[in-house]
């Protein structure tokens, strides 16, 4: 997911992204992409932490 915000400096004013040195940075597709990357990486920090505390409280309740 990390390759979606890795650009090159400017070359001729434009930046490319380093996966694909096709693909023009925060242009067109790239920006969908960079928008996805950043929702998954985000819910992934919340989502999971928070679904490990509602597995602990789960078990823990069942052990008192």
């Amino acid at each position: 997911m990390a390759d979606a915000f890795l650009c090159t400096d400017s070359i001729d004013g434009d930046r490319y992204l380093l996966a694909d040195l096709r693909i023009k940075c925060y242009h067109g597709g790239h920006i969908t992409v960079m928008i996805a990357a950043a929702l998954a990486t985000v819910s992934f920090c919340l989502a999971f932490p928070l679904s490990m505390l509602a597995l602990m409280r789960l078990f823990y309740s069942k052990v008192d």
